[in-house]
C-alpha cells in the first residue's frame, strides 16, 4: 500500500542501525528509524502509520537526508523573534550610573532599576524573572556597577 520513495545516500542499513544506536537526539533516531524502515522496503503509508507522521513529512526528511546525509536530520538553526529589549542601549546605560539616566541618586545598578529603565527609557514591562535572566544573558553578576546581593532580593523587584 503506497509508494516506496529511495535512499540515494551512499550508506548501508548496519551504519544506519549504528549511528541510530549512538544518537542521543530522541528526535533524530526516529528520523534515522524512517530512513531504516524506508531501506528495508516500508512504505511512505506504512512508516506513517507506525511513527504517526504526515506523509509530507516522511518525504521532506527522506529528500533532506537524500542531499544531505545523516546531518540532514538534525534541525536546523531557527531565528526566533526580534527583542523589546535594544541590549546595545542597555549595556550603554549600565556603563553609566543610574543617577546619569535620571533614575536614582544611587551610584549602582540594582535589578529593580534595570527594570524601571527598560519600562521607562524603552517602553518594555519585564517581570521579575526576566531581569535575572538578562543580568544572565549579559553576563552581569560580576559587573562593578550593578549591586546583585543575592537571589533573595528577587522578591522584592
Amino acid at each position: 500500500m503506497g509508494t516506496t520513495p529511495e535512499i540515494t545516500w551512499p550508506i548501508t542499513l548496519e551504519e544506519l542501525e549504528d549511528l541510530k544506536k549512538h544518537e542521543r537526539d530522541g528526535r533524530i533516531r526516529e528520523r534515522l528509524l524512517m530512513v531504516i524502515l524506508i531501506k528495508k522496503g516500508f512504505s511512505v503509508t506504512d512508516i506513517s502509520h507506525i511513527l504517526s507522521w504526515n506523509r509530507k513529512t516522511i518525504h521532506f526528511w527522506i529528500k533532506r537526508f537524500n542531499m544531505e546525509g545523516p546531518d540532514g536530520l538534525r534541525d536546523r538553526k531557527r531565528k526566533g523573534r526580534n527583542s523589546k529589549i535594544n541590549y546595545e542601549d542597555l549595556k550603554e546605560a549600565l556603563c553609566k550610573s543610574p543617577a546619569s539616566c535620571g533614575l536614582s541618586n544611587d551610584s549602582k545598578w540594582t535589578p529593580q532599576l534595570i527594570r524601571r529603565y527598560l519600562e521607562e527609557f524603552q517602553g518594555v514591562k519585564v517581570s521579575q524573572n526576566h531581569v535575572y535572566w538578562i543580568i544572565r544573558r549579559m553576563d552581569l553578576f560580576n559587573n562593578p556597577n550593578i549591586d546583585i546581593k543575592s537571589r533573595k532580593d528577587k522578591k522584592n523587584l
